[in-house]
């Protein structure tokens, strides 16, 4: 009986997670009436305003896609009601969006549920367990980012 490969189990353990991720954020989303993206967008909202909106290139950048994917899901939102989208009185090139109140109440009902949620899971977790846990994912990601590069060099 031959052992796996550690990393192997890691990724196949990441890619698990991924899934699970993706169908607790679709419960969250249609809590909300919205899909996983728009939920993602709005809680990149929610988490980057400071009062002033949030730039549609901050949210890109969050939710790690293009600016147009944000653009077009931001204009759905806000014909729904759920965002407001409003012109830089700065730089008229850059458009600033807030959550529309019913969106901002909403996701704070849900926020109670997602720390319960969270304080599950991290739950048989010491702190010192979680902060591993953190430097451990911070690292994976920054290789993540990296690694397409390298699969380029190879085409």
């Amino acid at each position: 009986m031959s052992s796996a490969d550690p990393s192997q189990v890691v990724i196949r353990s990441l890619e698990n997670i991924g899934k699970l991720l993706f169908e607790t954020q679709s419960v969250w989303a249609q809590a909300l009436g919205v899909s996983v993206p728009q939920w993602l967008i709005l809680v990149a909202i929610q988490e980057l305003d400071e009062g002033n909106g949030v730039s549609v290139a901050d949210v890109a950048r969050r939710v790690r896609v293009d600016p147009s994917f944000v653009t077009a899901q931001t204009k759905l939102l806000e014909k729904a009601g759920y965002v407001v989208r409003k012109q830089s009185a700065e730089d008229g090139r850059v458009v600033l969006m807030f959550l529309a109140d019913r969106t901002a109440t909403a996701l704070s009902a849900i926020d109670a549920r997602r720390k319960a949620f969270n304080t599950f899971i991290f739950s048989d977790f010491t702190s010192k367990d979680i902060q591993a846990l953190a430097t451990a994912f911070v690292l994976l990601e920054k290789r993540f980012t990296k690694a397409p590069h390298l699969l380029a060099l190879d085409n």
